[in-house]
């Protein structure tokens, strides 16, 4: 692979692949730099960094330029965790409202289904027969 900045896509592709000439690197924490940037690793392909990060916690890409702060960072941060939060184990799902009972219904009860559907059947078909006539 040509050693040169790579667009998203490209970059998506080889990290899915797991190409070697990949290198994830994290920021080094200075009295100056930013409390985000721990929560990212720094991306290079071929030793070339990359203007793109890599989320620690969801794996995302995310743009990041040292000459443009980190405020795109923050704003993912922010959705990361939100998202995070929202997908709980405690979320409810459909089972939890209804259950899945295979049980049969009682021989008394289907007939009196059966029974009332085909009285409504009769109904039906006597109100067509007589706007037919």
């Amino acid at each position: 692979m040509v050693s040169k900045l790579l667009k998203r896509d490209q970059l998506e592709f080889v990290l899915k692949n797991n190409d070697k000439s990949i290198k994830l690197k994290k920021f080094e924490q200075t009295d100056r730099g930013s409390s985000l940037l721990p929560a990212f690793n720094q991306i290079l392909v071929n030793g070339v960094v990359q203007i793109f990060v890599l989320c620690d916690k969801c794996r995302s890409i995310i743009t990041y330029k040292s000459t443009t702060g980190t405020g795109g960072l923050k704003k993912h941060l922010a959705s990361c965790e939100k998202n995070e939060s929202s997908s709980s184990t405690t979320q409810s799902t459909i089972k939890t409202y209804f259950r899945n009972n295979k049980s049969t219904l009682p021989g008394k009860l289907k007939k009196q289904i059966n029974v009332s559907r085909s009285a409504k059947t009769d109904i039906v078909t006597a109100s067509f027969t007589a706007v037919n006539d």
